[in-house]
């Protein structure tokens, strides 16, 4: 049986894409692009200055060394020892006063309208209006229809003696009379004042345990003088050395503070007093280099004092050998953008908020302000280039 035949295969209709979406492939895959090439644009120019402004920390250091015969282990300045017995004595004025009452003084003119010279001894009374006795300091003979003027003084001590000019309506002057006159010899011969009576109370120096304590204060440091004097004229020391010196031992003797009352008072001292001329290039040396030292692994910037230092004496030989001061010296350190506090790891992806909060955490800053590019970014990028710490003194 012949076979049969297949019929036709019908054609396919294959549909061709429009050109509108070969378009929008072609758009979107423009778009893309663009969009990666601004994100690689603003990573690349996204950038955050952080400015620190630095507060100075002053550090300080301490050293030892000696004077005159060395040690092994502690360095030594050159320069050279001394001992010398001082003995100083000096007055001084108290400073506590308190009111001591005493009799007031004055003048008066004594009148005489007799046809006789009337003699009047020392310590003749006279008497005020008021009940006040005063006496003449000194003898006196008023003549005949005529007057003299002399001293006089309140019977008793305090200001209620004091009295000033006065006049009156009678004479236009206060009279004082003469009790020790027969009564009809008072009217003749009386006495009016030519000068205030004053002078009833003054102030009396009294000598308080601050005078006595500031006394002594100001004979020590008399004596370190002294001992500092000594030793430079002794070994003829020229600016280049410095001194350091102490007191081994003093006693004070206080003279005329047993009185109550005193204008001034006396003190005398008896000091052994130990010093010791250096080097002052070789101590500033000594304490320098322990400054750069204590700062040497540390990311800070050092800036030494043009101060000198602080030299006193520590430890002294009871037989004069040798001196051995203390030296300390002051610093100041300032942050550097070094400092591990500034690694731009601590910033990725912080806030502006952040970054000030942080960094005002950390010791030895002042202020900080942070600045951010493009100016609409508002967090640090994660790139280490695009963070960038300045330091800046204050």
């Amino acid at each position: 049986m012949p076979p049969k035949k297949r019929g036709a295969v019908p054609p396919v209709a294959i549909k061709t894409p429009s050109i509108k979406f070969y378009r929008n492939i072609a758009v979107t895959f423009l778009v893309l692009t663009v969009a990666l090439l601004l994100a690689v644009a603003y990573m690349s120019v996204k950038k955050v200055t952080i400015r620190v402004v630095a507060q100075p920390v002053t550090i300080q250091v301490s050293a030892q060394a000696r004077v005159g015969e060395q040690a092994e282990d502690m360095p030594h300045l050159a320069g050279a020892t001394g001992r010398f017995d001082v003995e100083l004595s000096r007055d001084f004025q108290p400073t506590g006063t308190k009111e001591k009452e005493v009799q007031a003084t004055g003048k008066v003119i004594i009148k005489n309208t007799t046809n006789k010279n009337q003699p009047l001894v020392a310590t003749t009374r006279l008497l005020a209006p008021d009940g006040v006795l005063y006496r003449l300091k000194n003898t006196v003979t008023v003549p005949a229809g005529g007057q003299v003027e002399t001293d006089i003084y309140a019977d008793k001590p305090g200001k209620a003696s004091e009295r000033p000019l006065v006049e009156t309506e009678v004479d236009k002057v206060e009279r004082l009379t003469i009790p020790g006159l027969f009564e009809p010899m008072q009217a003749k011969i009386y006495a009016i004042l030519s000068a205030p009576v004053s002078g009833g109370a003054q102030k009396v120096g009294v000598v308080s345990e601050e005078d006595i304590k500031k006394a002594k204060d100001e004979l020590r440091a008399a004596a370190l003088d002294e001992g500092r004097r000594l030793l430079v004229a002794r070994e003829k020391a020229s600016d280049v050395m410095g001194y350091a010196g102490a007191i081994q031992s003093i006693t004070f003797e206080t003279i005329g503070t047993d009185q109550k009352e005193v204008s001034a008072f006396t003190v005398k001292a008896t000091a052994v007093v130990v010093g010791a001329l250096y080097n002052k290039d070789e101590a500033i040396q000594l304490v320098n280099n322990r400054l750069q030292d204590k700062v040497a692994r540390q990311p800070v910037k050092l800036a030494l004092g043009e101060a000198f230092p602080e030299v006193k004496v520590d430890r002294v030989d009871d037989g004069g050998k040798w001196v051995q001061l203390a030296i300390a010296q002051s610093g100041v350190t300032y942050l550097t953008e070094n400092s591990p506090a500034f690694d731009p790891m601590k910033f990725y992806g912080k806030s502006r908020a952040d970054i000030e909060a942080y960094v005002r955490g950390i010791s030895g800053v002042q202020d900080v302000s942070v600045k951010f590019r493009p100016a609409w970014s508002d967090v640090a990028p994660r790139v280490p280039e695009h963070i960038e710490v300045r330091v800046v003194g204050e």
